[in-house]
């Protein structure tokens, strides 16, 4: 079918009379902000498609689709209640007859004038099967670090994570592809369904997907203080469909031989809310037996589908718990997980693996008893009396406490793009500042961290204030930092 319109915008609504702003149904603010990005020669269509409403939401839409004629706007009525947005989109699609594709809320809005035809002429140019759109702050936060690199020909997801957002807002897609590749929302996924349809896209190898970040194109709104994903959560049939998305996102993984997706993915959702569904107590026997037997599914597939090659891109904790499933029957990996998720959560100190070699709880427990020693060292502030300036030389004693492995100071700016190492040899020794420094720029806010490194790991610990604190010279400032630790800048 030949396609009528540059972009078909797909929005699903339900009582949408009732999400207001300034006392007016945000749907209005919707509509308006789309009628603006209709610039020159720029063809779009809307279709809303409503869910049942029980309000007056069919007639404001009929209104609306009437006073803004350049949206081309249709209705489209579900005769059976959905109480998602997914089957919405699903049908939008099917009857949309753009050749590409976004989706929208009816509380979210659009950016600037004309930015959605500057998008479609971006996807045009580099003949885009996917184009990550730049989202707005409008309350709910917006993912800058997918656009500081500014556009992009060709997504290089090592340093660009299409996954970061889990929404699919701000993104076109062309429409061809969901019928070549049968990609879909998951209707039955209900209410995180989009992680598997973005799963589903990029784990579709031979897709071009570019990022444009030239305007802002899409504000992701802030949404109403009871969600119905917040209503769920309180259900046990949430945590099964949890668990149920989680197989099914991992069963996609056999289709891409696409790693650093696969470990974007991974980091997550186990990371995210995915991991915790396997282990939390169960409110019934069912429950029980239903999470165990849902436990060996994901580790019969994590044992098939990860290599070395997906674990070289995954976060450290991301490992550990891949670890847990690959390795450990369900009631070690309850104990572990619990133990790991603990030591991660209560602490600052960061413990790298050299060597992957989490097989057993014993091996993590380990793991967590050096972090705790080391943050004994910290907590009891045996450093305190190790440091004193004279002039510009830091002098560092270390005869206060005792430490396994070879021990450093280093410091690294904020943004953690330079760093500098200081390795103590003996009991005793002299840092002179300024050239330690010497390399960071004048203003620069530089953290300091005590960092030891053994065998098998490297523990790094964020230096507290009163290490540093009796620095006074003229040529610095030491102040604490937003997270409780030392910062020292250069003034001179």
């Amino acid at each position: 079918m030949t396609e009528k319109y540059n972009v078909s915008i797909i929005i699903p609504t339900w009582n949408a009379t009732q999400r207001k702003e300034n006392d007016s149904p945000t749907i209005y603010k919707t509509v308006e902000s789309i009628n603006k990005q209709v610039v020159e020669d720029f063809k779009i269509e809307v279709i809303f498609v409503d869910d049942m409403s029980t309000d007056d939401t069919v007639q404001l839409l009929q209104k609306l689709i009437e006073d803004y004629p350049k949206i081309n706007g249709k209705l489209l009525k579900l005769s059976k209640k959905a109480g998602s947005p997914y089957v919405g989109w699903n049908l939008g699609t099917d009857n949309s007859q753009g050749e590409y594709v976004m989706y929208a809320d009816f509380d979210d809005f659009f950016g600037e004038t004309g930015s959605l035809r500057d998008m479609f002429i971006h996807a045009r140019q580099w003949d885009s099967d996917v184009v990550i759109g730049k989202l707005g702050d409008a309350g709910r936060g917006a993912d800058d670090n997918r656009f500081i690199f500014g556009s992009m020909e060709k997504l290089d997801e090592r340093i660009i994570d299409p996954i970061r957002s889990i929404a699919a807002y701000g993104t076109l897609y062309r429409k061809m592809i969901f019928q070549k590749y049968g990609i879909k929302y998951g209707e039955d996924l209900i209410p995180r369904a989009d992680m598997h349809f973005l799963s589903n896209v990029f784990l579709t190898d031979n897709l071009k997907t570019s990022v444009f970040a030239d305007r802002t194109v899409y504000y992701w709104n802030k949404p109403e203080q009871t969600t119905l994903s917040e209503q769920m959560r309180k259900d046990d049939s949430y945590v099964i469909k949890r668990r149920s998305q989680l197989v099914r996102i991992m069963q996609l993984f056999e289709k891409s031989n696409n790693s650093v997706i696969k470990a974007r993915i991974l980091d997550r959702e186990l990371l995210g809310i995915g991991s915790r569904d396997f282990f939390l107590e169960a409110t019934n026997k069912f429950m029980a037996s239903e999470r165990i037997s849902a436990f060996y599914v994901v580790q019969s597939i994590f044992k098939k589908e990860i290599n070395e090659d997906i674990l070289a891109y995954v976060d450290e904790e991301t490992y550990y718990l891949i670890e847990i499933f690959r390795n450990l029957n369900y009631y070690e990996a309850k104990f572990t997980y619990f133990l790991l998720k603990n030591s991660f959560k209560n602490s600052d100190v960061q413990i790298f693996l050299k060597h992957h070699q989490l097989v057993m709880p014993r091996s993590l427990a380990e793991i967590v008893a050096k972090q705790r020693y080391f943050e004994v060292i910290i907590g009891k502030q045996s450093l305190n009396d190790s440091a004193t300036l004279v002039g510009t030389n830091l002098i560092v004693d270390r005869s206060h406490f005792c430490t396994f492995g070879k021990n450093r100071i280093y410091v690294r700016n904020r943004q953690d793009t330079r760093r500098n190492y200081y390795e103590f040899e003996t009991m005793e020794s002299v840092i002179d500042l300024r050239t330690f420094l010497s390399n960071f720029q004048l203003g620069e806010k530089l953290d300091f961290f005590w960092e030891t490194e053994t065998d098998d790991a490297v523990i790094s610990i964020p230096l507290k204030m009163s290490f540093l604190s009796r620095i006074v010279d003229s040529y610095y400032k030491v102040f604490k930092n937003y997270k409780g630790y030392v910062t020292i800048k250069k003034n001179k």
